[in-house]
């Protein structure tokens, strides 16, 4: 889903310039932190520095380069940070605790908890391990922890919000906002999230 999503917004003229100045006429409407995730290639091509002055002027809070590894994150996190941004790290299923240990207190604004492995996308139910993923994760991070990948539905998403301190969907929102004419985008993921958010005040 991610993946079409680039596509569509690449063959429509999308640039990572753009998207930060569409940020930032959004970031004056919104209360809510904004946070931007985008793959490495764009960035730098656009330079990191300059990347992390524009995000910044678009108020963007933190930033998420999810095909950057921990261990090659310090030449972005260095001035994402300088900046005044989160750099924002993520812990999946696979790593051990060795990793959780370095990961998770290292991470601003939230850790990314990724629920299963894989690709991106929704899924049927919850990974059963969920669970103590986060409680190692927890047991480690300085910030709260936040989880995603295959949050699809708004049961899922209460049921993930009882483990976590935050819930993260992606490709269900995109996939609404495909899912039919381009003008009633906006009016699909609201009704969408209204619904999460009922479910979340009921749980």
């Amino acid at each position: 889903m991610i993946q079409n999503a680039s596509v569509v917004a690449l063959s429509n003229g999308t640039t990572l310039q753009g998207a930060l100045d569409d940020a930032a006429r959004l970031s004056r409407e919104v209360k809510a932190p904004l946070v931007v995730m985008s793959y490495i290639n764009p960035i730098l091509r656009l330079g990191v520095e300059k990347f992390a002055r524009e995000a910044q002027r678009a108020g963007i809070a933190g930033v998420v380069i999810p095909d950057v590894s921990f261990e090659e994150s310090a030449a972005f996190r260095a001035p994402i940070r300088d900046a005044g941004l989160a750099y924002i790290d993520l812990v999946a299923p696979t790593s051990d605790d060795a990793r959780v240990r370095a990961i998770a207190p290292a991470s601003d604004g939230f850790v990314y908890v990724v629920s299963l492995t894989g690709v991106t996308g929704t899924r049927e139910a919850i990974a059963a391990d969920l669970p103590a993923l986060v409680a190692r994760v927890r047991a480690h991070a300085r910030a709260p922890v936040y989880v995603g990948f295959g949050v699809s539905t708004a049961a899922q998403a209460a049921e993930v919000a009882g483990l976590a301190d935050g819930v993260i969907i992606g490709s269900r929102l995109m996939r609404l906002a495909g899912d039919g004419p381009a003008e009633g985008a906006a009016a699909r993921v609201g009704e969408f999230l209204s619904g999460v958010r009922r479910e979340l005040d009921r749980a």
